[in-house]
């Protein structure tokens, strides 16, 4: 008998057993952000069931009910997932780690949620993404001028190119706005755009021949007159002209060029000493025992002549190099020949045509070796007007100037 008894004690055992084991089964409803799943469980506490179906969550994650809450049956179980973003307000950038499961409620649950007009971007509604970035910004009013009208414009562009943008004004290369296009937009600001224009203009103007002057004894001294009139030469001149709103700003001669080299006049300055007074007979007549003899005649003294300008001394000189404008290729220069961008030729004062001389920018050691066949520059301080070619050989690029010692 005992081993029956036995036996009906462990069947009994066992239904006890299994009976207990239905009886703890429970029925749990769980949401992983915002996703419901249902499942059964024999856990006795929430987190107990988190862990028996391996649903890892981090200390970050947001667990409803808590952890150490008993499980139920029928209970929900609530998972969201911590997520990082970025959020950007009034330019602003700050990382932050959120539970909410759409933008709406992260604003919400950092206290941004900002006023009714502010813009959102992307939408409220949108579900949070790790990584995410969401963006609040408030519109501003802000005033446009350009073109000689104002624009009153409500915005919430990130910069003030993109407001400019939005109004489909064009901003040219050498255009100014003020402030720079990159500025955020701030309430009340004003925005200046000036249109500016940079143009070559050409003109022509005088080379004044001036005078020499020769001494003469054929006049009295201190007479003067004219053997050869004057004649002014010619010049055209080359000028970068930068012009705001129609208004012009500054104007910077960039290049020239001889067109007809000046005649310089001539006058004679008498140094004859004035004649004297004819004395009476008696006081002319000589003295008793005086022989008398007839004073020289001043036209018989050599009538000094002026001398031509000493040619320069040496065989160097320094002073600034310009260069010819584009616009002369293929004019006559002063020897006659055509004027050629690309050949190594330039123009000086005196040096004889042909002469072939070293020109070194002093400021970075470079040298070429030109020859002249034009005649100028004649702006004070400039001792050389160099070919386009030559000059790009030893000068920067854009310069019109440099400083350079010439030798031949």
């Amino acid at each position: 008998m005992l081993p029956l008894l036995a036996r009906m004690g462990c069947g009994v055992l066992v239904a006890v057993l299994g009976l207990g084991a239905l009886a703890g089964e429970k029925d749990v409803s769980l949401v992983v952000d915002g996703q419901v799943r249902q499942m059964t469980s024999h856990a006795g506490t929430v987190g107990e069931f988190l862990e028996r179906i391996e649903l890892g969550v981090d200390e970050r994650d947001h667990i409803s009910p808590d952890p150490d809450a008993p499980l139920a049956d029928g209970m929900m179980v609530e998972v969201v997932r911590a997520r990082g973003i970025t959020l950007l307000i009034g330019g602003n950038e700050r990382r932050v780690v959120v539970t909410a499961l759409t933008v709406e409620e992260v604003l919400d649950e950092l206290g941004e949620g900002g006023g009714r007009h502010d813009v959102v971007r992307p939408s409220r509604l949108t579900p949070v993404r790790d990584g995410m970035v969401v963006e609040v910004r408030t519109p501003v009013s802000v005033t446009v001028a350009v073109d000689g009208s104002e624009h009153e414009v409500i915005t919430d562009a990130t910069s003030l190119g993109s407001v400019l943008d939005g109004l489909e004004i064009q901003i040219g290369p050498h255009d100014r706005v003020d402030p720079g296009v990159h500025n955020p937009p701030e309430e009340g600001a004003h925005i200046t755009v000036q249109r500016v224009t940079v143009a070559e203009e050409v003109r022509q103007e005088p080379i004044a021949s001036g005078t020499e002057e020769r001494a003469t004894g054929e006049l009295p001294r201190g007479d003067r007159r004219r053997v050869r009139p004057g004649k002014d030469g010619l010049r055209e001149v080359v000028e970068e002209v930068v012009r705001v709103d129609g208004e012009e700003e500054s104007r910077t001669r960039t290049g020239e060029r001889v067109l007809r080299e000046p005649e310089g006049g001539l006058v004679e300055v008498g140094t004859a000493a004035p004649p004297k007074a004819t004395p009476s007979p008696a006081a002319s007549a000589p003295a008793a025992g005086r022989s008398s003899k007839p004073a020289p005649s001043p036209s018989g003294r050599s009538t000094p002549q002026a001398q031509p300008a000493a040619p320069p001394t040496g065989n160097s000189q320094e002073g600034k190099a310009s260069k010819y404008a584009a616009r002369f290729t293929g004019e006559p220069t002063a020897s006659g020949e055509l004027f050629d961008p690309d050949a190594l030729t330039a123009a000086h004062r005196t040096l004889p045509m042909g002469t072939r001389v070293t020109v070194t920018n002093v400021g970075n050691g470079k040298s070429v070796t030109v020859r002249i066949n034009d005649r100028g520059p004649f702006v004070e301080g400039r001792i050389i007007d160099l070919s386009q070619a030559a000059f790009a050989q030893i000068g920067p690029r854009g310069a019109g100037l440099i400083d350079v010692r010439i030798e031949w």
